[in-house]
């Protein structure tokens, strides 16, 4: 087995894949690989210079294999869709949208109050832990999100072109204030 460079902060390491199981992630600017660790909110590619949440930087070969990024590195609807899916365990799956409903109402609920707790407690400021929490709680919106969609046998890919065709059109028509889905 060839060795890897590894990049974690400002040390690079070369290990044997064979001899060395490192939390392993990939840059998804440049693509290099990095070594990680479950306690850095934060990376940086020392390659390339790219920073970002722990999150943004991808398993180059996917998890069980379940692929995390396509198509050069970037997820797609369709395949967040299938991915997400196999995790879908709830009563009557596939003829219950109020399950999925609920749990999205929930998980916005999470966001707002994160949001709101930013205000009380951190002057409103946005600062890396709290970007992280948000992270997080707005993966699990996209979850129930694509939950509702299965149910209802649409696509999220199908849900965005649409609302993009919608706004498109607002925007045309200069009918992008106001209230009302057909304005």
């Amino acid at each position: 087995m060839t060795d890897k460079k590894y990049y974690y902060t400002d040390v690079e390491f070369s290990m044997r894949g064979d001899n060395f199981a490192p939390y392993e992630r990939q840059c998804p600017k440049c693509l290099e690989l990095l070594l990680g660790s479950a306690y850095n909110v934060t990376m940086e590619c020392n390659h390339c210079g790219f920073s970002g949440m722990r999150d943004e930087f991808v398993w180059p070969l996917g998890k069980e294999g379940w692929p995390i990024r396509v198509d050069n590195m970037q997820m797609n609807f369709k395949t967040y869709q299938k991915i997400s899916r196999k995790t879908a365990i709830y009563p009557d799956q596939g003829n219950n949208i109020i399950y999925p409903t609920l749990g999205l109402a929930g998980e916005a609920g999470e966001v707002a109050d994160i949001i709101k707790k930013s205000i009380r407690d951190n002057e409103g400021k946005i600062d890396t832990e709290i970007r992280a929490k948000l992270f997080l709680e707005l993966g699990d919106v996209l979850w129930y999100l694509s939950a509702i969609a299965t149910e209802l046998d649409t696509s999220l890919e199908a849900i965005a072109i649409s609302n993009c065709d919608k706004l498109a059109d607002r925007r045309d028509r200069d009918k992008i204030g106001g209230s009302g889905d057909f304005r």
